[in-house]
Formats: structure tokens, C-alpha cells, sequence
């Protein structure tokens, strides 16, 4: 019997270290060269990186290693923890602010441990993108994961790379010379309309 509960607890032990599963870690990647004129702001992610985001602690966010990679790199980690992630990049003389915030997991459901986020960016102070869905990697539904920002001309010209959920369906669309002049901003819904159904 004795050998019995021995055993019992040696595998318990085994199964709990091999069970360990998987932690994916969201990231946002934003290049702004200014030399060029060119923006982008990218959905990423790194997986088994825990040691790295909490340090040694393991209950307290590693900040200065974070700072690092978002100074060096121009990563952001895309977590509620961190608040909005915000960015500011002057393109020929224009000052775009990108600000994206990551909804909170939660306990329950389908997904709910991986939140998506809300992007929204301003070309001196007129919003250009408002409360698209950025970064949803697990319901399918349409969400950005990628935008890359040019001015040709004085006009905004985007390229909207979308991702429908789990599905490895990635789509592509263009918007030239978004109407920053009657301020109307581009929205999920306009997404789907020009870029989706035309598809």
C-alpha cells in the first residue's frame, strides 16, 4: 500500500510539471520612422516568456525589463495591466497618437483569459481610427492586427491587414486619403463594409 501512495505521488508530481501549458504573452510592435514617414503597429505575441514579464517575483510586473523592449524595440506588452499603451510619431510635420486598450480576462468562457484590445489613432488631434477591434486571436470575428501609415501628398493613406479570429483567414485593404477634412473616423464597421465584403 505503502508503494502504492509512493508512486501515486511520484506521478502526481511528473504530471503536474509536464502539464504546464503554454503561456502566450500579447505584444504590440510600433515602428514609427519619421525619417520616411512611415507608421506601423502590428499585433505580435511571444509564448513561455513569464520569467521575463513578472521576474523573479512572479506577482509583480518586471517594468524595467518591459521598458526595455519597448525602448529598444518598440514592443508594448498588450496587457490591461499596463494601462493604454500610447505612442506619439510626427510624420511630416504631422503628429499621429496612437492609443490601444486591452479589455481585462476573465474567469469564464470561451476566450476570456485572451482578451482583444480597442485601437484608436489621431492625426493632430482629428481621429482617423476610432474603437476598432485590434489583436482578437481567438473568436471569429474580424479584428485588425495590423496598420501601416503613410501620408502621400498631405493624405493619410493606410493599409488595414485583418484576422478573423481563430481562422487563418488573413484579408488586406487599402483606405487612400481617409477624410480627415469632415472628420468622419474610420470604424470596425467601415472595415468590414470596404474591405471585407469587397473580398
Amino acid at each position: 500500500m505503502r508503494r502504492k501512495i509512493i508512486l501515486f505521488l511520484i506521478l502526481f508530481f511528473l504530471f503536474l510539471v509536464l502539464a504546464q501549458a503554454d503561456e502566450y504573452y500579447k505584444f504590440v510592435k510600433i515602428t514609427c520612422t519619421k525619417e520616411v514617414g512611415f507608421l506601423e503597429i502590428q499585433a505580435t505575441g511571444m509564448h513561455n516568456i513569464r520569467d521575463f514579464v513578472w521576474g523573479e517575483s512572479l506577482t509583480k510586473l518586471n517594468l524595467k525589463a518591459l521598458e526595455t523592449l519597448r525602448k529598444k524595440y518598440g514592443l508594448y506588452l498588450g496587457s490591461y495591466l499596463m494601462g493604454k499603451i500610447t505612442n506619439n510619431c510626427k510624420l511630416f510635420g504631422k503628429m499621429v497618437k496612437t492609443e490601444i486598450v486591452y479589455d481585462r480576462p476573465k474567469e469564464r468562457g470561451q476566450c476570456s483569459a485572451n482578451p482583444s484590445a480597442i485601437l484608436n489613432l489621431w492625426v493632430d488631434d482629428v481621429e482617423l481610427i476610432k474603437n476598432v477591434t485590434f489583436h482578437e486571436d481567438c473568436w471569429n470575428v474580424p479584428s485588425v492586427y495590423k496598420i501601416s501609415l503613410e501620408f502621400i501628398n498631405g493624405e493619410p493613406f493606410l493599409d488595414v491587414f485583418l484576422r478573423e479570429g481563430s481562422k487563418e483567414s488573413f484579408r488586406w485593404g487599402i483606405i487612400w486619403g481617409a477624410n480627415l477634412k469632415n472628420k468622419e473616423p474610420i470604424t470596425m464597421e467601415f472595415i468590414i463594409k470596404n474591405i471585407l465584403k469587397e473580398q
